[in-house]
């Protein structure tokens, strides 16, 4: 449930109904949504967006195949025009396959996924410099990564050879294995530049919850970090930025394709997004201008659509 490019429809405004539930006393948010999507493209998934507004994610064309993308501009009150690069891992299945997931806050390195060709299995890489390189933890069957902070801290989640999925961090060139104390399964889905990592993790009953701890996270400062009103499948948070603002997915009931969007700022105040005209809505990365991505899919459509958002 990730991302790709844009074309430059940010006039258009989405209509979603903003439902807060805030901490004692905090006002609510106002929010403004604009479509994103690639030109072309069956669907598009952005993922995360950095301080300079570039957003990586990743498309379906029309052969179904997932692309990666960068996307730079689309700052029409500046005079500047969107321009969007297609990112495919060359180590991929026929250079396709691919997945953007994470952008530094002030920086340009991206991580992500990739379908590697030789090992048929999905790999996590990280692209720096126009240079492709692969993010495979010790014991790895499969991996992404999923986010990487200012301090180059990449973090995202792999299965072991008895399927089981753990968390990581990476740092200075070391693994570190996150598993949630009793969690089925674990993946670290955000860091920011002060070392919070926001995770999701799979409890006893099957449903989803999200923690936070601080590198190098010998213990967690919350393991049930969940939107309020989750369903039966509970919720789990996808990215976070340097203010401690974070962003999820969530369930009202007990339908997997049903999830919706939802934030939570560093003040305690939670806002739900919901739209009589969407299925579905999840939102993703968050940089430190109170801007996020997601995406949607409408009544009618089996495909996703991007979005960008502000919120004041």
């Amino acid at each position: 449930m990730k991302n790709k490019l844009m074309l430059c429809a940010f006039g258009f405004v989405l209509v979603f109904t903003v439902v807060a539930a805030s901490a004692a006393d905090a006002p609510k948010l106002t929010f403004k949504f604009a479509q994103t999507n690639v030109p072309g493209a069956l669907e598009t998934e952005p993922s995360a967006i950095n301080n300079a507004g570039v957003i990586v994610g990743q498309y379906e064309d029309s052969a179904f195949v997932w692309h990666g993308y960068i996307l730079k501009g689309c700052n029409r009150q500046y005079g500047t025009e969107c321009r969007w690069r297609t990112l495919d891992d060359p180590n991929g299945t026929g250079g396709i396959n691919t997945g953007a997931y994470g952008i530094q806050y002030n920086g340009t390195a991206v991580v992500g996924e990739y379908l590697n060709n030789s090992a048929n299995a999905y790999r996590g890489y990280l692209y720096s410099n126009g240079i492709f390189t692969d993010i495979v933890p010790p014991g790895a069957v499969s991996s992404w990564a999923y986010g990487i902070n200012d301090n180059r801290v990449i973090v995202g989640g792999y299965v072991d050879s008895s399927g089981v999925q753990h968390g990581y961090f990476l740092q200075g060139g070391t693994y570190t294995r996150l598993d949630v104390p009793g969690a089925a399964y674990t993946s670290a889905n955000g860091i920011n530049n002060a070392g919070y990592v926001v995770l999701g993790w799979g409890n006893s009953s099957g449903a989803d919850e999200g923690a936070i701890c601080q590198i190098p996270c010998t213990t967690y400062i919350t393991t049930h970090l969940n939107v309020p009103g989750a369903g039966s499948l509970g919720s789990f948070p996808n990215g976070i930025n340097n203010a401690g603002d974070i962003t999820f997915v969530w369930w009202p009931g007990s339908i997997h394709n049903q999830h919706q969007s939802a934030l939570r700022t560093h003040d305690g105040t939670w806002s739900k997004f919901e739209n009589p005209k969407v299925v579905e809505s999840y939102a993703e990365g968050i940089n430190d201008k109170n801007t996020f991505v997601g995406g949607y899919v409408p009544l009618g459509s089996n495909y996703a659509d991007g979005y960008v958002a502000t919120f004041y």
